[in-house]
């Protein structure tokens, strides 16, 4: 994903919004990341990425449901069925 330190950015923008305690911002930053990971085959990091932005947004109703959505389907594909189910 590296390209011309997108990654780096990218990372760097996920810890500013947790940071800031902007939740939005959070999963703005962390399906973007994600989606950067995914596309570099990196499926695990991708996962963990969405995993710890929802239980950053579990208190914030809108983000609940989204951040939980890509994360379950982030972690689908690398058999982690239960954790996934434990998430929607």
């Amino acid at each position: 994903m590296d390209e011309n330190g997108a990654e780096a950015q990218a990372r760097e923008a996920v810890r500013l919004a947790h940071e800031a305690g902007r939740l939005e911002y959070v999963a703005l930053a962390s399906i973007s990341l994600s989606n950067g990971l995914e596309t570099s085959g990196r499926f695990g990091e991708a996962a963990e990425v969405l995993v710890k932005a929802h239980a950053a947004g579990l208190n914030f109703a809108g983000l609940t449901g989204l951040l939980g959505a890509y994360a379950a389907t982030a972690l689908v594909p690398l058999g982690r069925l239960a954790e996934a189910r434990d998430i929607v």
